[in-house]
């Protein structure tokens, strides 16, 4: 069929992609660790068919006196490529982007070339606690991995978006940026009374003595306030312990209040490490001799067409 078929070439295409990547680093290895007089031999026999390589383990294990050419000094070992990818990540209420991040996290670490630090810039004012949950959780990859991950706030990380902060080895403030809010709300309209004096009512039916608590149709008795203030309490102190396990540094008892600081006021807090925007910290990334620097950004493609809802139905298959 004609989407099979579009399949089979959008899956063709991808590890022809994969496969030159893969090429070009085996080619860039070779020319670093191979001696400068075996590179014309090699390219010689890169152009004939059927070309036996075993040699290059014999040029492999040379001693260094067979490596050096002409009087100059045995070549030392390539060094390590110091790659840093940038990611961007703008959070709304219910952290949507946490889906994208989490191909994006697994882009790099499935990248050839593992990088030695993952530069996050965000900005978010909090939300869900599960969607924010899900986001810090992909970070966390990160981390375990062993990758060097800094968060830039050039403008605010409250609530949710300082729960993912916290999951940074370092995390860096403008002067004027928004830190903090480590706290849950939960609020609802009741219009319970409107309803008794318009004469109408709405049955409810529960299994489970909490299965429903608070809801916007009938007064809550002080029993359920009780739960959901529970309730509340028992995801305040998930969120007041992460803190306090991944910034050790800060007494959790002076800011765990809900409450937002500013700049030099969260920096006096412990709540991140220095004050410096982040093009400050890119520039100074970028200036570093040898480093790569790269901007990754994973987006949903426009699913109002045909086209577009095919894309992101194969981009999720071929994530699977």
């Amino acid at each position: 069929s004609t989407l099979e078929g579009f399949w089979q070439q959008f899956r063709l295409k991808s590890l022809i992609d994969k496969q030159l990547s893969l090429q070009d680093e085996l080619l860039y290895g070779l020319r670093e660790a191979l001696p400068k007089a075996a590179l014309p031999r090699l390219r010689e026999l890169l152009k004939a068919p059927n070309t036996d390589l075993a040699w290059l383990a014999g040029a492999a294990a040379a001693s260094p006196a067979d490596e050096a050419v002409d009087g100059e000094a045995p070549k030392s070992p390539p060094a390590a490529r110091n790659v840093v990818y940038v990611l961007n990540f703008d959070g709304d209420i219910s952290a949507s982007r946490s889906e994208l991040l989490a191909r994006e996290v697994s882009a790099i670490l499935d990248a050839p070339v593992r990088p030695s630090e993952v530069i996050m810039r965000l900005r978010s004012p909090g939300g869900a606690v599960t969607g924010y949950g899900l986001a810090a959780a992909q970070l966390m990859r990160l981390r375990s991995a062993g990758v060097r991950l800094v968060v830039c706030v050039d403008q605010l990380a409250a609530s949710g978006g300082y729960l993912m902060a916290c999951c940074a080895d370092r995390i860096l403030c403008s002067p004027f940026g928004a830190i903090g809010s480590i706290g849950v709300i939960s609020q609802q309209p009741n219009v319970a009374e409107r309803l008794d004096r318009e004469g109408l009512r709405v049955i409810q039916t529960t299994a489970g003595q909490w299965k429903s608590t608070l809801t916007p149709f009938q007064e809550p008795t002080a029993e359920q306030i009780a739960k959901v203030e529970q309730d509340l309490g028992m995801v305040y102190k998930q969120f007041a312990d992460w803190v306090k396990a991944n910034r050790p540094g800060v007494t959790i008892e002076e800011v765990a209040t809900g409450e937002v600081w500013y700049g030099a006021h969260a920096l006096e807090r412990g709540l991140v490490d220095e004050l410096q925007t982040s093009a400050e910290y890119l520039l100074s990334r970028l200036s570093e001799p040898g480093c790569e620097v790269f901007a990754l950004s994973c987006e949903r493609p426009k699913a109002d067409s045909l086209q577009g809802a095919l894309a992101e139905a194969l981009q999720e298959a071929l994530l699977d």
